[in-house]
């Protein structure tokens, strides 16, 4: 008989294949110019509603990264493309909406080198230093959001600091965090959330709830700035659908 974890498993993956990846922006918000992004020391953000993109989303590495490093990102943001219905990809060069910087030294050497990556999310460079500086190591594992000056509750940027000298495990929980964090999902404190991209190497797995919390919050019923409330009847019913195929996958 499959273990639970098995059954859980192999059920994660046949949840994302049915999700197939369809876009639900348009052409035109592709092509767009970026909204103007409310400063983060300007924001008043109170936790309520939900936080979403509704452009496309393109992630970009900057910084010095290994190839095994980058892979293993591609493989987190091709296993979320199948999770959410939104276009999510790696982008072709460093100006993504989701950067993600690499570096040796944080957050110093990263400010002085890529304080252009930070600079859209602050109303100065004083903000800006005084942010990044007061983070500890493991906060620096959260994406800084860049939401809309028009609608609060818009993602439309996202950056993040990424220590180099993070072991393997560190780092991979660490980019899970990051993107988890940069889509809008309010994730555990601790960062222990894996996807199985990797399943037979690594034997980590994304909590169940964390799948249906991101694929509820990509849903096109869902809103920005709807509340738990409004979301709770939408959260119902994909949990109903996605229990279903763990069951048809366990017999």
């Amino acid at each position: 008989m499959r273990s639970f974890r098995g059954v859980i498993a192999g059920a994660l993956a046949a949840v994302a294949a049915s999700f197939a990846l369809t876009s639900c922006v348009t052409d035109k918000a592709a092509e767009s110019p970026r909204p103007a992004i409310l400063p983060i020391n300007a924001r008043v953000d109170d936790g309520q509603g939900v936080d979403k993109w509704l452009r496309p989303v393109r992630v970009s590495l900057i910084g010095e990264s290994t190839a095994a490093q980058r892979d293993y990102v591609a493989k987190q943001v091709n296993w979320l493309s199948a999770i959410m219905k939104h276009d999510i990809a790696m982008a072709e060069g460093p100006q993504g909406d989701v950067r993600l910087v690499f570096n040796n030294k944080m957050p110093e050497t990263a400010l002085g080198r890529h304080a252009d990556v930070f600079a859209p999310l602050y109303s100065d460079d004083a903000a800006m230093t005084q942010d990044l500086r007061g983070d500890e190591k493991r906060k620096l594992c959260i994406a800084k959001l860049g939401m809309s000056a028009e609608n609060p509750n818009e993602i439309v940027y996202a950056a993040s600091l990424l220590p180099n000298e993070l072991d393997r495990v560190e780092f991979e929980q660490c980019v899970v965090r990051q993107l988890f964090t940069a889509l809008g999902s309010r994730i555990s404190a601790t960062g222990q959330i894996k996807s199985p991209a990797n399943p037979g190497k690594y034997g980590n797995y994304t909590s169940f709830l964390e799948v249906v919390n991101l694929r509820v919050l990509y849903d096109s019923r869902v809103k920005p700035g709807m509340t738990d409330e409004d979301v709770e009847p939408i959260f119902s019913d994909t949990m109903q659908q996605m229990l279903m195929h763990i069951v048809i996958k366990g017999k």
